[in-house]
């Protein structure tokens, strides 16, 4: 059975290298932003670095799509906006597949044929896509949360200038400032805990922070690889004098953060420049709307 893993959370959390370092093992493929596909907005550069067209991948897949992309989508935005969510989930709770669930079961089914993959990394990361996969009959289907202290994801996107394209030379990604960043923070993880895991039971759903992944990367990776039915192995990730360092092959990524361009031997690090240079008064506009799911996770709520 085609085995999909869905990780969800909010932007700069850390699923663009999650994805690719568990799209480095054997016969697993990381696709990025799935919703982008086809999208007016996407650059049109897929994370092997090709243009779509050329692209050994989606090339032979959106050859063979039987259905319009821009149908997808909008049955995309019916499915995953955040008011229609707590009725998605009651749907897929009485057993209802969405006409969104069933594209993406399609497309999926593609993407495996084209890739020959074992596992199909989809960081699409909305609750409503989660609840889509969910609902799919013939899909082994898992949820990956990340959550990243959103004084930290708010500091990068406000702070931090990110292109798209291969070597940052696209044009650049949207900002968005400390409040709106701190509600869409609280939306994402909220909705995952009380839509979504619900839905898939502990078995098929896990939340993780950032923060704690980066700290051990290794024994991390390898737990998350034995839950997905891998080798953990297998995975090309090892420590070394500097710290952990994994060989990062070459994604076919849609969309997500410009580092999903990256590829051969990376050392991974957690991201804590924010602590230093993230002024208290912006840090509590951060997390202002944020504070009690910052509780729930564990993070302290005083000011760097």
């Amino acid at each position: 059975m085609l085995r999909v893993l869905y990780i969800m959370g909010w932007l700069r959390s850390g699923t663009t290298i999650i994805g690719n370092v568990m799209g480095s093992a054997p016969k697993v493929t990381h696709v990025g932003e799935l919703n982008y596909l086809g999208h007016p907005s996407n650059p049109g550069q897929c994370g092997c670095g090709a243009v779509f067209a050329e692209c050994p991948l989606w090339s032979g897949v959106m050859n063979e799509v039987p259905f319009e992309l821009t149908e997808w989508h909008r049955q995309r935005e019916l499915s995953n906006r955040a008011k229609h969510v707590p009725i998605q989930s009651r749907r897929v709770r009485r057993g209802e597949v969405s006409e969104y669930a069933r594209m993406t079961e399609q497309l999926y089914a593609l993407i495996d044929g084209y890739s020959h993959s074992d596992l199909i990394i989809d960081s699409t990361k909305s609750p409503g896509g989660a609840l889509a996969l969910a609902a799919m009959t013939d899909v082994d289907s898992y949820v990956l949360q990340v959550v990243r202290d959103p004084r930290a994801v708010a500091y990068s996107m406000a702070k931090r200038t990110k292109n798209h394209g291969v070597g940052g030379t696209g044009r650049p990604m949207a900002k968005k400032g400390e409040f709106e960043t701190s509600l869409r923070w609280s939306v994402a993880n909220g909705f995952g805990d009380c839509f979504v895991k619900p839905v898939l039971g502990p078995d098929r759903y896990r939340c993780v922070q950032y923060e704690d992944f980066m700290a051990d990367s290794v024994a991390a990776f390898r737990e998350l690889a034995s839950w997905l039915g891998l080798d953990p192995s297998a995975l090309p990730i090892k420590n070394e004098k500097g710290g952990p360092v994994v060989d990062l092959v070459g994604s076919h990524t849609v969309m997500g953060n410009p580092d999903r361009f990256r590829h051969g031997p990376t050392l991974l690090k957690p991201d804590t420049e924010w602590r230093e240079k993230y002024d208290r008064s912006s840090q509590r506009r951060a997390a202002s709307l944020a504070l009690p799911l910052m509780v729930r996770y564990g993070y302290s709520v005083r000011c760097s």
